[in-house]
């Protein structure tokens, strides 16, 4: 197949998470066995070099000349509107666009006919009215920009970037045929905004031989951060070196090496700092570090300078943000700050032999992480099969009654094994006696989400927390909520979980008729080991309150002992739909009520008084 890309960033030099995301796409197409024109829109600088440089990655190549004046114009429009109405900084959504793009577009395809249009950034998704029907478009999203500028100024960011209303971001998704997020909460508000496919495929990264760890002997600790100089990377570099100048003890045990455009913010760098600048040969960078940064407190879509210390075999400490798409279990990935990743650099630099524990954590990420990416490729490479596979997906269909209202579900295939598993409406009724109306619900076994849709309408939950680790299950299960318009009431950050009592990977086994995750015993990398496996008191641990836990497992001991803390604070009642020994000596231990289930072999476990504390434990 023929591919046109249309860019307003440059392949070269790949300084910036964008540019290498692009030249990532277009190596992963051309890997496909297809052919590939490119068309860059000039609108970041560029060189001959560079431009020769693009020249020898694709079939064929085009550049269109833009004029900046355009953008100054439509912020000044913002500006007023702004003033005028006292409604958020946004621009029209084809404010920024040029329409010299459509019409080198049109003319490309008359004289050298492209099967698949593959544009970038939802400013430029004009461009794919310039083709006809039958030309599939796939647009990289690369960020949500509903609203952008007003994240940013919450953030004490300048309006530096693009930003629309939610509803022209709708328009620009709509005018595709499939959207591209780079990770899972964007994906799903994406879905809430279009009807069209939206799928999450992360930045594939370059293939690198493995690079043994350094640990350093007799030196100090190398930390790395590496940045183009965008608000977000500045606002994180100073935040960093600010807090080492005020830790004087940690920053005399380190040296803290940045590179990129980011640099060129620091007129004068205090002793810990190198600047490298901008750099030529990032292989080298990553070959001398001992461990890398990414300490950003806020931003969206994927951190591409995460994933890409993670290829290049380098231990990893970043904030939730800065760790973001990963999907990572392990805390050390999903610090609550900046200072809790500074507390990380001292336990290294106290115990330099946690390196070698870092970089086997960071392989298995990476090995689920390349497995989620081989699954999500079809939509890139083979998107007519995508597109086929979707519209099978949402060929089937029934209604189920639910008290007075119905629910209207896409039922899985027959081949896929999986079924849409709905619970009488006694059952729901009971769950609903048990607990209080505007409760929080986590479901822990979810399927296609028909139990959690029938408790929103019953017990009118707050929220319900949905977890799935099966991937047409989730699937199934976003499908099912935003048809039945339940997606205010779903937080859907553990889908693609399993749990556990500790953090770390498993592999997916069957044990009497049932799917469970079996977690890794030891320190390979099994790449059929890559279910993450997170210990919930990390995730719920800013969550308020905790009403209803639903347990669906063989043994779910090894669950309930990952959020004791969680139990101790919340008191849950808790559903558990298989009954066994440890279960029940588990409750007995922490105080639980226990009855059973009529007509089934379940249990419900009902805490005690809210005076008394179900165990004692430092919750602290």
């Amino acid at each position: 197949m023929h591919y046109l890309v249309v860019s307003p960033t440059p392949l070269f030099p790949s300084i910036g998470g964008n540019r290498a995301l692009t030249l990532a796409m277009v190596r992963q197409i051309r890997a496909a066995g297809h052919r590939l024109s490119f068309l860059y829109s000039i609108q970041e600088d560029t060189t001959n070099q560079a431009n020769l440089a693009m020249m020898r990655e694709v079939d064929a190549f085009y550049l269109c000349a833009y004029s900046f004046n355009r953008r100054m114009e439509e912020t000044n429009r913002a500006m007023m509107r702004t003033i005028a109405t006292g409604a958020t900084i946004n621009y029209a959504l084809d404010s920024w666009y040029d329409e010299d793009v459509g019409a080198l577009v049109k003319l490309i395809y008359e004289k050298d006919p492209f099967e698949v249009m593959l544009g970038n950034y939802i400013w430029m998704s004009k461009a794919f009215e310039s083709v006809p029907d039958q030309v599939i478009k796939i647009q990289q999203t690369h960020d949500s920009m509903s609203n952008r500028l007003l994240k940013l100024a919450k953030q004490g960011l300048p309006p530096s970037f693009f930003s629309v209303t939610p509803e022209d971001e709708a328009t620009g998704l709509s005018r595709a045929d499939i959207n591209i997020s780079l990770q899972y909460g964007e994906e799903f508000f994406f879905r809430t905004l279009t009807d069209k496919p939206v799928v999450t495929l992360q930045h594939p990264g370059p293939e690198i031989p493995f690079a043994p760890m350094n640990v350093p002997i007799g030196r100090k600790l190398r930390v790395g951060f590496i940045g183009s100089n965008n608000q977000l990377n500045i606002q994180t570099a100073k935040a960093l070196v600010d807090a080492l100048v005020h830790m004087p003890d940690l920053a005399a045990r380190i040296e803290l090496y940045m590179a990129g455009t980011v640099c060129n913010i620091f007129a004068v760098a205090p002793p810990f700092l190198t600047l490298m600048g901008p750099y030529e040969d990032i292989e080298k960078i990553y070959n001398v570090m001992d461990v890398m940064l990414n300490p950003m407190p806020d931003g969206t879509g994927l951190k591409i300078k995460s994933v890409e210390a993670l290829h290049y075999h380098r231990p990893l400490l970043a904030t939730d943000v800065g760790g973001e798409g990963l999907m990572s279990p392990y805390p050390f990935h999903r610090c609550a700050s900046l200072i809790e990743v500074l507390g990380y650099v001292k336990l290294i630099a106290d115990t330099p032999a946690l390196l070698l524990d870092l970089q086997k954590a960071g392989l298995k990420v990476l090995t689920a992480y390349k497995d989620r990416l081989t699954c999500a490729s079809a939509a890139l490479t083979t998107p007519q099969h995508f597109l086929d596979a979707h519209r099978a997906r949402t060929a089937r269909s029934r209604s189920i009654p639910c008290g007075a209202a119905t629910l209207s579900l896409y039922e899985p295939s027959l081949e896929s094994g999986i079924a849409l598993n709905t619970p009488t409406e006694a059952w729901i009724a009971h769950a609903a006696s048990c607990v209080p109306l505007g409760g929080v619900w986590l479901d822990l076994s979810s399927g296609c989400g028909v139990r959690d849709l029938m408790l929103a309408q019953t017990c009118k939950p707050s929220k319900i927390i949905p977890m799935s680790f099966d991937p047409e299950e989730i699937e199934l299960l976003k499908l099912n909520v935003l048809r039945n318009l339940g997606r205010e009431l779903f937080d859907m950050r553990l889908l693609g979980y399993a749990t556990g009592a500790v953090p770390g990977f498993g592999s997916v086994l069957c044990v009497n008729n049932e799917r469970i995750v079996s977690p890794d015993e030891g320190d390979s990398v099994d790449p059929n080991q890559t279910i993450p496996m997170i210990v919930l008191d990390q995730f719920l641990n800013t969550e308020p309150r905790l009403d209803a836990v639903i347990l669906d497992s063989v043994d779910p001991v090894p669950t309930l002992k990952g959020m004791e803390k969680t139990l101790a604070r919340c008191h849950p009642v808790l559903f558990a739909e298989q009954n066994s020994e440890s279960l029940e000596n588990w409750a007995r231990e922490w105080g639980y009520q226990i009855s059973k289930k009529e007509g089934t072999s379940g249990l419900i476990l009902t805490p005690p008084s809210q005076n008394t504390s179900p165990k004692i434990l430092d919750v602290a």
